[in-house]
């Protein structure tokens, strides 16, 4: 748990994280910014729960400083800018409950031009209980 009280390290193992990497293989500079992508659930959109979501909704929780780091070092950078090659990878988080399944509306600019995209059928781990 790193040092995070259960409440919270319960709230953040079922909230829907994803190991997710970013790759610019393209021949164009590439941006980005999570804060503009959406995730639909049964007919709602939502917004990902980014790193600076967690340090608003973790700043007056009592944690170990190592804790804090470790957290916002493992979420992908809420914004980003790739030239071609440029890769990196972190956390995402969707917020929603173990097994539930989303659509995930997405935007990036590709050379300055906007560009969206809706990846479909996207789930959440279920809960494993030991």
């Amino acid at each position: 748990g790193r040092g995070f009280p259960a409440e919270i390290a319960n709230e953040l193992a079922t909230s829907c994280f994803f190991g997710s990497m970013f790759r610019n293989d393209g021949s164009l500079p590439l941006d980005f910014d999570l804060t503009t992508w959406k995730v639909v659930h049964k007919g709602k959109k939502s917004q990902l729960l980014v790193r600076e979501y967690w340090k608003q909704r973790l700043q007056d929780q009592v944690l170990p400083q190592a804790a804090r780091i470790a957290l916002n070092w493992s979420l992908m950078p809420t914004v980003q800018h790739f030239e071609p090659g440029d890769y990196n990878w972190g956390m995402t988080v969707y917020g929603l409950s173990p097994g539930e399944s989303f659509d995930l509306h997405l935007k990036i600019l590709l050379d300055g031009k906007p560009v969206e995209a809706t990846l479909s059928g996207l789930q959440c781990a279920p809960e494993k209980l030991n």
